[in-house]
């Protein structure tokens, strides 16, 4: 894959990934504050939260992937 591709590659994983983050932190607030003693609640708000490291896991090996290729762009003799 091309220097371009996979940029644009990260580019069009991040946007989405970027887009799931937010609305799950917009429900995790919009969910603070709730009774947490109802058993389904308790479900789906952990299930959320797994979704959140994830997506943060994700954006993560997404932004190390990108800082790397533009490392690899900068060095002597890259294409």
């Amino acid at each position: 894959m091309s220097f371009e591709e996979e940029r644009k590659f990260l580019h069009d994983v991040a946007n989405p990934l970027s887009i799931a983050h937010g609305n799950l932190k917009i429900a995790l607030r919009k969910m603070d504050g709730m009774n947490d003693q109802d058993p389904i609640l308790r479900d789906v708000l952990e299930r959320l939260h797994k979704a959140m490291e994830a997506c943060e896991k994700m954006a993560k090996q997404v932004g190390d992937r990108r800082q790397a290729l533009m490392d690899d762009q900068g060095s002597p003799g890259a294409t």
